[in-house]
């Protein structure tokens, strides 16, 4: 009786590990790597993502400032424009001259504005693109390819 009960116990313990197996492995049909693989794919991709939104709201609000940079300067223009008017002073040389000279320096300072923007979001972009490679590489994960990694692989004969 004795033996037969510590078989009966090898046993049960033998299904527990074995319904302990299946619980854990059995239930997925793929194994656990490769959907941490997709997560880990994903989570980089909304990285990118995000910095993509972000760089595109740094250009609209670029975009915003020199709209309103330029109001204001047109504003300023077109008042020292009615003050010369009005003064009745005659100016020596061409006031049409003067005039576009304004306007080309407040339109230097609208393209610096939209400049900076572009810049900035061009290194929200850089740093973004950063981020989810280093993500991808701190989770065991391969980088996309850049066109400097692919190197001579770009140069191979199409089919």
């Amino acid at each position: 009786m004795g033996s037969n009960s510590n078989n009966t116990a090898e046993l049960q313990q033998g299904l527990y590990m074995a319904s302990d197996l299946i619980n854990r492995f059995g239930n997925t049909s793929k194994p656990s790597y490769v959907e941490d693989s997709k997560a880990y794919e994903e989570k980089a991709k909304m990285k990118e993502l995000d910095a993509r939104e972000r760089a595109m709201q740094e250009k609209r609000q670029a975009k915003q400032a020199a709209q309103t940079t330029h109001a204001k300067q047109e504003f300023e223009r077109s008042r020292k424009t009615a003050n010369w008017g009005s003064s009745g002073v005659a100016a020596s040389g061409s006031r049409s001259l003067v005039e576009e000279g304004y306007q080309t320096t407040d339109r230097e300072v609208e393209d610096s504005i939209l400049y900076e923007g572009d810049r900035r979001a061009g290194e929200i972009m850089d740093k973004g693109t950063r981020d989810a490679n280093l993500f991808y590489i701190n989770t065991d994960q391969k980088p996309r390819p850049t066109t400097l990694s692919l190197g001579s692989k770009l140069y191979d004969p199409r089919r």
